[in-house]
């Protein structure tokens, strides 16, 4: 596993505060809007997902973990990660591989832990309980 996949995996998951529950690293078939990069539903090992919601996106042109000498504008990542709930509530995080404009590629990178409480859900914080005192 490379250093720069962990380090962007690991972004994703603080910043919309999921645990990890796998790591995959596979092509995936997307069909998109027309009109935008997002994703409308993916296939991945033959099972359709429908994307329900788009919980976060980014676009990556950095140069991951290549050291400064290598640093190029041609070895610069050209990826829009989206992190999205499929119709089943399951959460993913993709990516749009554009760095060749002639063959997109889309990536399955992570399937997050569907046991934990979701964090675009207002949760109570027990400040309000519902109790005057």
């Amino acid at each position: 596993m490379e250093n720069r996949s962990a380090g962007s995996r690991q972004l994703i998951s603080s910043v919309i505060h999921f645990p990890m529950e796998e790591f995959f690293g596979e092509p995936i078939e997307v069909e998109k809007a027309e009109t935008s990069p997002r994703p409308l539903r993916f296939k991945w090992h033959g099972e359709i997902h429908d994307v329900v919601e788009v919980l976060y996106e980014r676009v990556d042109t950095g140069y991951g973990g290549l050291p400064p000498r290598s640093r190029k504008w041609y070895t610069r990542r050209h990826r829009r990660y989206y992190v999205v709930r499929d119709s089943k509530g399951d959460v993913f995080e993709i990516y749009l591989d554009y760095s060749n404009r002639r063959r997109l590629s889309w990536w399955l990178v992570t399937r997050f832990d569907r046991k934990r409480p979701d964090p675009f859900t207002k949760q109570p914080t027990g400040e309000d309980n519902g109790q005057n005192h």
